[in-house]
């Protein structure tokens, strides 16, 4: 029988038998707690809520930015607080200045003033004088029917105020002379002016108001800019009437255009040009037209077939060549004569082509104007003799609103063109003391072609009236002493007001 083994230090005692197996183990002295004392604690961060707990500055830099951003494109699609430049607003029309040029001949010519359709009547003062403007008077112009303004040599200044001042139209009935009463202006053209013995211009420059003005009036001819100090920084005192004559003040031989600027206060600018032939027949003199922007297309209602010495002006303001087309209208059709060549226009200058070059004797049959059509803006008036007496016509302005003219003494003819569609224009003339002449005469007008309509004998005035389509209109008048060609002119109405925006 073997002895038994005794165990080793540090070896585990061995236990046989089912009482080993069923005899439990005894735990550790302190109970439970001690032996959850006795676990190793875990590593990490400690779960709560089933989840793990996000840090308050993580989640502030995720947060932040997605603030920010939905905060600029909310301030992205507000309005913008400074609202975009708008076009000037209109406004009802509460001062009215007009200048009537002196009359050409010697001694006085009639002036009437009345009103455009659809507005009200009221006082207007007038002066008058050759070379400093006195109060005269104050006379009532109704609506619509023209009355006479008395005293009326010299220059005449018609102004009105309030209610009083819009639609109001006046013109000097002198015979073969164009000379309608127009407003201050502030930049204007005038075309085809001499500074000869033979072919010369003189300006009339009127102050109408109490303070000074200030004007410069530059030349271009056919190669360009011309240096002349003399019209530069001219001064004109208060209600005063100053007269340049070019071929004293100015001389050359060469036809030039002249740009009036006014740099302070208001002037009044009338071009009185003559054709004197120096003893071989008698002088004509006729004022020149007005002409206040460039554009690409200029409308000379009024040119009509004869003529002699008939020029074309063409003036070209910018700094590029612009090359112009002659078309001709009649009262059927605008057409480009097919032998007609372009005018080739330098920069900044006024060239001059015989009319015949471009407007064969057989194309301007039936001729009633004349279109010019530029490759960028441009000037343009044509410049002739009619039976010995000089003529002029420039380019033509849309009417857009109700409008009136006053006619010279004749035989006149009204011509219309210039409408971008069918319409109707209605007609209505009166005689010198306000008497309407017949009833209204209603003339169709239609894009690309001309209308006509003889006035009755002793129309001295007219209003025009066209609702469905802007038209342009001139009056053909003819008489012992020649032909005058007047522009009809918009009326003054409304005013454009600029739009201020808050700062």
């Amino acid at each position: 029988m073997s002895e038994p083994q005794t165990p080793r230090d540090g070896e585990p005692t061995e236990t046989a038998g089912p009482a080993a197996e069923s005899t439990p183990s005894t735990p550790p002295a302190g109970g439970r707690r001690a032996a959850r004392a006795e676990e190793p604690a875990p590593t990490g961060r400690r779960a709560g809520g089933g989840g793990r707990r996000i840090d308050l500055l993580v989640g502030l830099a995720v947060a932040l930015p997605a603030v920010v951003l939905a905060s600029v494109a909310v301030i992205g699609a507000e309005a913008d607080p400074v609202p975009s430049v708008r076009p000037p607003a209109g406004s009802e029309l509460t001062d009215s200045t007009l200048v009537c040029p002196p009359p050409v001949a010697a001694g006085d010519a009639e002036v009437l003033a009345l009103r455009v359709p659809e507005v009200a009547g009221g006082e207007v003062t007038v002066r008058s004088g050759r070379t400093e403007l006195r109060r005269e008077s104050t006379i009532e112009v109704p609506d619509q029917a023209p009355v006479e303004v008395p005293r009326a040599s010299g220059v005449v200044t018609l102004e009105a105020q309030g209610e009083a001042a819009p639609g109001l139209v006046a013109g000097r009935r002198e015979p073969s002379v164009a000379a309608p009463c127009r407003a201050p202006a502030y930049d204007e053209w005038f075309l085809g002016l001499g500074a000869t013995a033979r072919n010369g211009s003189v300006l009339t420059l009127v102050n109408p108001d109490d303070s000074n003005a200030v004007v410069d009036v530059t030349l271009i001819g056919p190669s360009g800019p011309i240096e002349e100090d003399a019209g530069r920084g001219v001064t004109i005192q208060g209600h005063q009437v100053l007269r340049v004559d070019l071929a004293a003040e100015a001389p050359r031989r060469i036809d030039v255009a002249a740009h009036l600027s006014v740099s302070r206060g208001r002037v009044s600018m009338t071009v009185e040009h003559s054709w004197d032939p120096l003893g071989a027949g008698q002088p004509s003199t006729d004022t020149l037209p007005a002409q206040p922007r460039a554009s690409a297309e200029n409308l000379l209602l009024g040119v009509a077939p004869g003529g002699v010495q008939k020029y074309l002006y063409v003036a070209n303001p910018g700094d590029d060549e612009v090359r112009a087309t002659v078309r001709v209208m009649t009262a059927e059709a605008v057409f480009t004569p097919s032998d007609s060549d372009d005018v080739v226009v330098p920069p900044q200058s006024q060239v001059r082509v015989p009319l015949r070059s471009l407007v064969s004797e057989k194309a301007e049959e039936g001729m009633i104007g004349l279109v010019v059509e530029g490759s960028g803006p441009l000037l343009s008036t044509v410049r002739s003799l009619v039976r010995g007496d000089l003529a002029a016509v420039g380019g033509a302005e849309l009417l857009r609103a109700p409008a009136a003219v006053v006619v010279p003494e004749g035989d006149a003819r009204l011509v219309l063109g210039g409408a971008r569609r069918p319409g109707v224009v209605q007609v209505r003339a009166y005689d010198s003391r306000g008497t309407v002449l017949g009833e209204d005469a209603r003339v169709e007008v239609a894009a690309d072609r001309g209308a006509t309509l003889d006035l009755p004998e002793g129309t001295a005035a007219l209003t025009l009236v066209s609702g469905s389509t802007p038209v342009a209109a001139s009056l053909v008048v003819t008489s012992n002493g020649g032909t005058a060609v007047v522009p009809v002119r918009p009326s003054g109405v409304r005013a454009d007001v600029p739009s201020v925006a808050p700062r």
